[in-house]
């Protein structure tokens, strides 16, 4: 018998006890209308797109990367003008430095530069709107627009 060998039923009972921790998570954390009504109706749609791929509009993708990259560097040569300096805006550290030890901006115990203690700062400093902005435009061009080309 294999090492690792566990009868059916054992799986089974395993498979049981996470539905249960699974369903409570759902409940404790108010997202069952979330699974049910909208993630759960998804999964053979997200499965067919798995199998047969979908059609992108490259030329769109195109436009789209092009729009990107236009307003990227606008609200970067906008953040270095704000910060006096430029900077890796991508390294937390860094930006840390900017925010809290040159620009004074209030900051919790340890200077995060997560997207909730920023958020509390948007009405503090003109630099903190567009670096949200920045943040939302690079993960939406790095998740879609530069994965999607890796294919073609």
């Amino acid at each position: 018998m294999p090492e690792f060998y566990y009868p059916n039923y054992a799986i089974a009972s395993c498979l049981l006890q996470a539905k249960f921790e699974l369903e409570k998570s759902l409940k404790d954390f108010e997202m069952e209308e979330l699974y049910y009504n909208l993630e759960l109706p998804l999964i053979n749609v997200l499965y067919e797109m798995e199998e047969k791929g979908f059609k992108v509009d490259v030329n769109e993708l195109t436009h789209l990367e092009e729009i990107y990259a236009v307003q990227m560097k606008d609200i970067i040569e906008q953040i270095y003008q704000l910060a006096g300096e430029e900077f890796n805006i991508n390294s937390t550290k860094k930006l840390a430095e900017i925010l809290f030890d040159k620009l004074h901006l209030p900051s919790p115990k340890k200077q995060s530069t997560a997207v909730e203690v920023l958020e509390k700062l948007v009405d503090l400093h003109p630099i903190i709107p567009l670096i949200l902005r920045y943040r939302k435009i690079f993960k939406l061009k790095g998740t879609y627009i530069d994965s999607l080309f890796s294919f073609s």
